[in-house]
């Protein structure tokens, strides 16, 4: 039961009546087959991005006007022609056409399969961060139905291969944390340059993280062998990046000074010429509006009755905000590292933009959502009735307000499915 609830599993011996015993044999129940409940929730997932992949027919949005075409290139030894981002996102892409043709199903099937990945490195992350396989399943659940990230798991754009190692990173980050777990580390630290390896903006990452690192090895004493743990984030972060481009380099035949080239043409373009919001004001309120959710709708660039919905599930959303603030809270009075990292982690991925004068879309709080989920988890397991005590007729409303929130959520999910999926046609 501890496996299930944490440290809020209680001592005392089974409740009496059959609502309790019912409870409490359905706890059990979970607590003994949450692999097997995970491994259903992860088919789940990936089979919600798999099918009808080749919807819209069509490239999406950037799909046409960057990341299609860059695929192509990088699979026919060309350089890659969108200079913004990382070749990460565009391997991928090229990589699923390698395999399955220049279609939708190559364009997006790398994407479907890191967004599944994404989901089982946040059931981890749940588990690292609570203590408990059900804040675990619960955070993964919460995934599995946001919209966003739905979309981005079937789509041939770069934010899915940001977000899924970047919470793989920090799902193993934490991992070393408690076991101390080499591993970890060096999975940790691959998965970093991965990440920044398909978008820049994966560097805001490193500083928790390291911190992280760094706090765990102190505790293990101060001579020089403190060191040795950030040395290695470094060296495995470096080693994820430069492979990335190594794998670029070979496909494409490009020497080091072109690799070198590009990156002054990725940094012109995130400093200098990358877009800029209409005025001050709308830059710095840029980021608060995407707290509102609101809906963004992205058309075909070459026709336009091919369209699909963008937005969070508010009932992920917005109570994994309500969430995060509620650690906040928590941190401020017991102030655990487990849940001081995620909240570092996520005001980090997101605070960051406010200073950035640029355009600024509201899929860029992707890397946010799971760590979003993971806070809702652990809330929602606060809610539940522990097992063990009298199911009172309180702990039964709770019961039934986290029941109903999962099945609404699912609903919504549901409902929403043939828009984001890009079914539906003008």
């Amino acid at each position: 039961m501890t496996r299930l609830f944490g440290r809020r599993a209680s001592r005392i011996p089974p409740a009496d009546g059959d609502a309790g015993a019912r409870y409490e044999r359905a706890a059990l129940w979970v607590a003994k087959h949450h692999g097997v409940l995970l491994a259903m929730l992860l088919a789940g997932s990936l089979a919600s991005h798999l099918v009808a992949l080749d919807s819209p027919p069509i490239p999406l949005f950037d799909e046409g006007g960057s990341y299609v075409p860059a695929g192509r290139a990088i699979l026919a030894g060309l350089p890659d022609p969108n200079f913004e981002h990382p070749p990460l996102g565009k391997l991928a892409a090229a990589a699923g056409m390698a395999v399955l043709g220049d279609n939708p199903w190559g364009w997006r099937i790398t994407a479907a399969i890191t967004g599944t990945v994404g989901v089982l490195f946040t059931y981890r992350l749940g588990v690292a961060v609570w203590g408990s396989v059900g804040a675990g399943l619960l955070a993964a659940s919460l995934l599995s139905v946001d919209l966003l990230w739905l979309a981005f798991s079937r789509m041939a754009m770069l934010d899915i291969f940001l977000a899924g190692p970047l919470v793989a990173a920090l799902s193993l980050a934490l991992d070393f944390h408690h076991r101390r777990s080499r591993w970890a580390l060096t999975g940790s630290g691959l998965c970093l340059g991965l990440a920044a390896g398909a978008k820049w903006s994966a560097a805001w990452a490193f500083p928790p993280v390291l911190v992280l690192v760094w706090l765990s090895r102190r505790q293990d004493g101060r001579g020089p062998g403190r060191y040795a743990a950030p040395a290695a984030l470094f060296a495995a972060s470096a080693v994820g990046y430069l492979g990335v481009w190594i794998a670029y380099g070979l496909q494409t035949g490009q020497e080091v000074s072109q690799l070198a080239l590009r990156h002054l043409q990725m940094i012109n373009y995130q400093v200098v010429a990358g877009g800029r919001e209409e005025s001050l004001v709308a830059n710095l309120l840029a980021p608060g509006r995407w707290l509102l959710n609101e809906p963004l709708v992205l058309a075909s660039r070459g026709d336009a009755t091919h369209w699909q919905l963008l937005m969070s599930n508010p009932l992920v959303f917005w109570p994994g905000v309500a969430a995060a603030i509620w650690v906040a809270v928590r941190v401020a009075r017991k102030r655990s590292p487990a849940e001081m990292f995620l909240l570092a982690s996520a005001l980090i991925l997101y605070l960051p933009w406010f200073a950035l004068p640029r355009i600024k879309y509201f899929y860029y709080l992707l890397p946010v959502l799971p760590l979003l989920t993971v806070a809702a988890g652990g809330g929602l397991m606060r809610l539940l009735p522990r097992p063990g005590l009298p199911l009172t007729r309180p702990a039964r409303y709770r019961l039934l307000l986290v029941a109903a929130h999962l099945g609404l959520a699912l609903a919504f999910w549901v409902g929403a499915f043939p828009a984001v999926t890009g079914m539906w046609r003008r």
